[in-house]
């Protein structure tokens, strides 16, 4: 390619820079639990078509990973 004069358009992959945590992590409290003790409880911020955020909370059952209840809220 290079003696023929053609080049790739393809440009540089992009390298997601490092990141180092000055504090120790805490540690994962239902790893050794069965899964069918445990829940796991998660919120997203999450904007609508007409630019209002709200949050989503949820609870999924790890075992099924089935949602068991979800609250939408705008605070």
């Amino acid at each position: 390619m290079r003696e023929a004069g053609i080049y790739s358009v393809m440009s540089r992959r992009f390298n997601k820079p490092t990141t180092t945590v000055d504090y120790r992590q805490r540690p994962n409290l239902i790893r050794h639990l069965p899964e069918a003790n445990a829940w796991r409880m998660d919120t997203t911020y999450l904007k609508l078509s007409n630019g209002q955020w709200v949050y989503l909370a949820s609870v999924l059952e790890l075992q099924t990973r089935k949602i068991l209840a979800h609250q939408i809220s705008a605070t």
